[in-house]
């Protein structure tokens, strides 16, 4: 089976044509249901022409539209059943957590691993990194800060409204931006993201669902593998992934670092925090 449409769609939305991204939101509204329409009927759904729906198709890798429905019924059949799996018996709370570790083993395979290199390479070449989070992202926001501070890496914590208000006005070319957010809705996450995507070298957000806002705003974006979008669906899983998406980036930068042991970037890197910090 090929990977969920879904997904990939969602991951490659930012890279997408104004066309396509028509297309694109269409197909992420009407998620599983898109299997129910001709390519007739999407073709005025989407306000695109068949041909462009079909270009679209072929463009993810798909042979067209029928191919395209076919891989998403196919995805919708498979985690289904895995759900109904990990799910159909009354959880005790040690029950809860040894299927918590079966929800995660069951969408490990969805991690993209290339691009949390990429993100850990790209954050390793800034200059300063913002990180904004809120309520429990804010907290793992908060860990992944020290954790840059602790090898070198200037990073500032935007944690409330007035922080990332303030702390968006240091953002370059030279600074990356993250973006943690559950439901990728977040109105002042949104707000922010907005106004850094284009001044910063990058704009990077890790969210739970593919039909996030704050991935139109993010140059690299690391969709969380869980299936159902509903804001509280898999909401204690889904904290748990994101933490070790945060780890595993971690773990890169200190790849990075041994490899490279520069000591005058790293001089370089604790002037510029320790003069933010003035």
């Amino acid at each position: 089976m090929k990977e969920n449409p879904l997904l990939k769609i969602s991951e490659n939305y930012p890279n997408f044509s104004k066309k396509e991204k028509l297309i694109a939101d269409a197909i992420l509204k009407k998620q599983t249901d898109t299997i129910y329409y001709s390519i007739k009927e999407f073709s005025k759904i989407s306000k695109t022409s068949e041909s462009s729906i079909v270009r679209f198709c072929q463009s993810l890798g798909f042979k067209g539209f029928s191919d395209l429905k076919l891989e998403i019924a196919k995805s919708s059949y498979a985690i289904s059943k895995k759900d109904e799996a990990i799910f159909s018996d009354e959880l005790s709370s040690k029950g809860l957590f040894e299927e918590t570790l079966k929800l995660l083993n069951t969408y490990s395979s969805g991690i993209d691993y290339g691009k949390i290199k990429k993100i850990a390479e790209t954050i390793y070449e800034s200059k300063l990194v913002l990180i904004y989070g809120n309520n429990e992202t804010g907290h793992m926001a908060d860990l992944f800060t020290q954790q840059l501070i602790s090898r070198s890496i200037p990073a500032v914590l935007s944690y409330n409204k007035v922080d990332m208000k303030k702390n968006t006005n240091l953002v370059n070319q030279d600074s990356v931006c993250i973006y943690l957010s559950h439901s990728g809705a977040s109105k002042t996450i949104l707000e922010n993201a907005k106004t850094t995507f284009g001044k910063s070298k990058a704009n990077i957000g890790i969210t739970k669902s593919p039909l996030s806002p704050l991935i139109s705003y993010c140059d690299l974006a690391i969709i969380i593998p869980f299936y159902k979008t509903e804001v509280l669906e898999y909401y204690f899983q889904t904290i748990i992934a994101m933490f070790i998406v945060l780890n595993l980036i971690a773990a890169e930068i200190e790849l990075i670092a041994k490899k490279t042991d520069d000591t005058s970037s790293i001089e370089i890197r604790n002037y510029v925090y320790n003069s933010l910090l003035e």
